[in-house]
């Protein structure tokens, strides 16, 4: 055997002697007045201290202690009020009409309602027998301005030409043109010899933007109104 062999057999025997005493004190060494640890119970980890006794937990290698988390304090911010927003309705307002200050254009049924039944003649702005391409041919005549937010009350001249649609339409087209204010268009005796003609009018015044102010019941004559003040230009 060589001396390295003998040598780390000795030292060998030697320890498990100073094991076997260790053991029989209950595994403390009176030279150091605390336990240590036999080759049985020897581990490739010594702790550096110890902390037996002490109120420390230990933390697993590689876990980070996170600080326990705090309610978020929640604020309170002032409440705002919005207004409201204004409704605009898109519902036409009935526009206030004075016939004191309209003007009255057309034929017979026109001067009943503005002239006082005067006959006229092809100057004025009502004539008995006007037809309606006359009467659109008289307010073109008429000097810019005339019509300048005027409220104008028109019985086409039909019920002296016929059922001159155009005409008609073009009549409103030149008073809107010439910045009338509104366009009250008069309507026809409601009797057989007119059927339709008053449903016309209300569609042109309304492709038009004008009052229609509908038909009436004529007098014996079955075509002028019996009582003028009673016709409602409204």
């Amino acid at each position: 055997m060589s001396k390295h062999s003998q040598a780390k057999s000795k030292a060998k025997a030697f320890i498990d002697i100073r094991d076997r005493d260790i053991n029989a004190r209950g595994g403390f060494d009176p030279r150091f007045d605390k336990r240590i640890k036999t080759n049985e119970e020897k581990s490739d980890t010594i702790p550096l201290f110890d902390l037996s006794g002490s109120q420390y937990q230990p933390v697993p290698i590689g876990k980070v202690e996170e600080p326990s988390a705090q309610p978020e304090a929640i604020v309170q911010l002032p409440q705002t009020t919005t207004a409201p927003e204004p409704v605009v309705s898109n519902t036409p307002q009935p526009i206030s009409f004075n016939p004191s200050e309209a003007l009255f254009y057309g034929d017979s049924i026109a001067t009943g309602l503005g002239h006082g039944g005067l006959r006229g003649d092809d100057t004025t702005d009502a004539q008995w027998g006007r037809g309606a391409g006359s009467v659109l041919s008289l307010m073109n005549n008429r000097p810019i301005g005339t019509f300048e937010g005027k409220d104008v009350v028109l019985s086409t001249g039909i019920l002296n030409s016929g059922a001159n649609w155009p005409a008609v339409r073009s009549q409103i087209n030149l008073l809107n043109n010439r910045g009338a204010r509104s366009v009250r268009l008069v309507g026809v005796p409601n009797t057989p010899t007119y059927s339709g003609w008053n449903e016309q009018l209300q569609k042109i015044a309304g492709e038009t933007g004008a009052i229609f102010l509908g038909g009436y019941t004529p007098s014996r004559d079955g075509v002028h109104m019996p009582n003028y003040s009673n016709y409602s230009l409204n």
